[in-house]
């Protein structure tokens, strides 16, 4: 067998350049693992990406280029891509509206859960008022009814009076 020639003369013009193939370096193990572990999150990278595709593409009704556009319009945030294809109004146009009126917490700088327990306390807050208001019109009422009881028992103890008083013989000459 013949060895390789490891120059090439590379005619340019009057002279000849030899071409020297530049040798490929030896990776140290060290770099070899950092390689294969930078492949290994490439590859990593390229799936969770195709899986964000296709998420985008059974949600919706977008073609492939469309979801590939809005993943990145939102940095590749589905569910954002998934609420302006259903015409989810942003949290900051929401927001303003709500948070300015209510002080339980569910501004836009609150966690999920201090938005739910505001939620519980504003829920929970609204049903105490109205028991309160229940519990004011039914002493209202009982009072009215006690009232109406006493008014009767007089009417019925001054008609009784009056049919006594007829009922007695009359002393008088």
């Amino acid at each position: 067998m013949e060895e390789p020639n490891t120059t090439q003369e590379q005619p340019t013009g009057d002279v000849s350049v030899p071409v020297v193939p530049t040798p490929t370096p030896t990776l140290t193990p060290e770099e070899l693992k950092r390689e294969q572990a930078r492949k290994y999150y490439m590859e990593l990278h390229k799936q969770h990406y195709e899986k964000s595709i296709e998420v985008v593409m059974n949600q919706t009704t977008y073609t492939r280029e469309e979801a590939i556009a809005g993943l990145e319009k939102y940095k590749g945030n589905v569910i954002l891509v998934v609420k302006e294809f259903l015409g989810v109004p942003e949290k900051n146009a929401t927001n303003s509206s709500n948070s300015e009126g209510s002080g339980s917490g569910s501004g836009s700088g609150a966690s999920l859960n201090q938005k739910r327990y505001g939620v519980i306390r504003d829920f929970m807050d609204k049903a105490a008022v109205s028991y309160i208001k229940a519990q004011e019109q039914n002493k209202i009422v009982n009072q009215m009814l006690e009232r109406q009881k006493k008014l009767r028992e007089e009417s019925l103890q001054a008609n009784a009076n009056t049919i006594v008083s007829s009922a007695e013989p009359s002393t008088q000459p």
